[in-house]
C-alpha cells in the first residue's frame, strides 16, 4: 500500500517522535548531553525572564491590593514556568 501511494505521489511520511535507541554510549555522556541542554535552556530563560516580568507587570490586577499576598506577575509567571516545565501541581513545583 505504501509504495502504491508512492507511485502515486500521495505518500506523506510520518511525522512524530523516533524510536531508536541513543548514540550516547555511556551514561556519562548522557548525562553531559542532558546538562549542556539544561544549560541552553536556563540561558535562554535568563535572557527572556526580564521581558515576561515587564510583561506580566503591565497587567491590571483586578483583586483588591489590601488582601493579596502576591503580585499578579508573580503568580501568572509561576504558572508559566509549571506548564513549560510540566508540573502537574503547586506541590511538585515547590518541591
Amino acid at each position: 500500500m505504501r509504495e502504491q501511494k508512492k507511485k502515486d505521489g500521495t505518500y506523506q511520511k510520518q511525522s512524530g517522535v523516533s524510536n531508536k535507541v541513543s548514540d550516547l554510549k555511556t551514561i556519562e555522556d548522557e548525562r553531559e548531553a542532558r546538562e549542556d541542554s539544561l544549560d541552553a535552556q536556563l540561558q535562554v530563560f535568563r535572557r527572556l525572564l526580564p521581558v515576561w516580568l515587564k510583561q506580566l507587570s503591565s497587567l491590571n490586577d483586578p483583586c483588591q491590593a489590601k488582601k493579596i499576598k502576591h503580585k499578579l506577575a508573580v503568580v501568572l509567571l509561576f504558572g508559566l514556568l509549571s506548564f513549560i516545565f510540566q508540573m502537574s501541581s503547586r506541590r511538585q513545583m515547590n518541591s
